[in-house]
């Protein structure tokens, strides 16, 4: 089966290709190392180390949280290979590779000496890249496992390959119980630990802190600070509708998932707001708009009001609406999250996240909490998720060389 998904994936490629060096040219995320795809220049030649494969910023950024424990847990050094270019751009400074297009062949260019230990986060099952490592006797495990209803339909329909790069899996750690009956139709090497994503520590911003943070962000107002965070492009009209109400009670920072789309919004804001881009290191008067990358969670930590974006959009799935109560902020999302709906369902009945449908509502809740002062307390959340690691530990020992 690999080497017909490698002959299809190949002859794909091959007609294709004028197509994506035109995307290449046009579309900087895609062409983003894009020589390193198909010519690998990273070599891995050390051994006794464990690899780790995300795909996204969130996932990378997750795994950096627990990355230290596991080593010292599993005596093992890190190795990265990441799908996006904003995951790897957040990790490169340590041992991380951007992974290639999954074509068989090429994975030898990049392990020279293969992992003792292969960690794949959440959904990234790639046929050739799990093969290759499988047929080399590397100890694999999907961590983080989820898999939505749209995937799951998707996955049975083409069981014939699923199943089979499913079950190259020595084991298979859910997030959840539903994710864990999800993959249990294809393999019986799964267990339960719970969502990575939800190891946190709970955290208390000083005064001091803050202020030090406002200088460095040239921030200078007298108003609550409210926080789009992650937004998308696709959401530039509904953070617009809702700039244009907030404005007058607000000091507005506009953070972007893609730093790239920076002219999108910037040129849909700028009529009606005074807008100022954060990477030309201006002093903002009333919009800034946050375009580097790495700088989210100190805004955060300023913030009053928090939106978690990539969730008004039918075509987006949410982004982690943790990060902000980690430091206990009044925070809001939108109802396009499947790929956290799990976590938006119990932190709404916990009354620690808030879910809107529009702008208006977003409003509407925001200018509630002006009135009346609303405080968020989340420690008892994530006291409930402290094990959530020592689980992952205690099931990674078991095939620890």
């Amino acid at each position: 089966m690999i080497f017909l998904y490698n002959a299809i994936f190949l002859i794909l490629l091959i007609v294709f290709f004028p197509a994506i060096v035109v995307k290449c040219i046009f579309d900087k995320r895609f062409g983003y190392k894009i020589k390193d795809r198909f010519f690998p220049s990273y070599k891995i030649e050390e051994s006794g180390y464990m690899l780790f494969h995300a795909s996204s910023f969130g996932e990378v950024k997750t795994i950096l949280n627990v990355v230290d424990d596991f080593e010292k847990q599993l005596e093992k050094k890190s190795v990265f290979s990441v799908f996006t270019d904003t995951g790897y751009k957040f990790v490169k400074n340590r041992k991380a590779f951007i992974m290639p297009v999954d074509f068989y062949p090429i994975y030898g260019k990049i392990f020279l000496k293969l992992p003792d230990l292969a960690l794949f986060f959440e959904t990234e099952l790639w046929p050739s890249y799990i093969s290759f490592l499988k047929n080399r006797g590397v100890k694999l495990i999907l961590i983080n496992a989820r898999m939505s209803d749209k995937s799951f339909r998707l996955y049975r329909l083409f069981s014939f390959l699923f199943k089979e790069v499913i079950n190259k899996f020595d084991l298979i750690i859910a997030k959840s119980e539903k994710d864990a009956e999800r993959f249990g139709f294809f393999s019986d090497k799964v267990t339960v630990c719970g969502n990575l994503k939800q190891v946190k520590t709970p955290k208390t911003v000083s005064d001091k802190e803050k202020k030090a943070l406002l200088e460095r962000f040239s921030i200078q107002t007298s108003k609550p600070v409210f926080t789009f965070g992650s937004v998308h492009k696709e959401e530039v009209d509904f953070v617009k509708q809702a700039v244009s109400v907030l404005k007058k009670e607000f000091f507005i920072v506009v953070a972007l998932r893609h730093s790239e789309d920076s002219d999108v919004f910037y040129e849909k804001l700028k009529s009606f707001l005074n807008i100022t881009k954060r990477s030309e290191g201006l002093m903002p008067k009333e919009v800034l708009l946050l375009d580097t990358m790495g700088e989210l969670e100190d805004v955060y930590k300023i913030s009053d009001i928090v939106f978690i974006g990539g969730s008004t959009h039918k075509t987006l799935k949410g982004h982690n609406p943790i990060e902000p109560l980690v430091y206990n902020k009044f925070t809001i999302i939108g109802n396009s999250v499947e790929s956290f709906q799990n976590e938006v369902d119990i932190l709404t009945k916990k009354g620690l996240l808030r879910v809107v449908s529009s702008a208006e509502e977003l409003e509407k809740i925001s200018f509630e909490y002006l009135r009346n002062k609303i405080n968020i307390d989340s420690s008892k959340y994530f006291e409930d998720f402290s094990k959530i690691s020592d689980c992952y530990i205690k099931q990674l020992k078991k095939y620890k060389k």
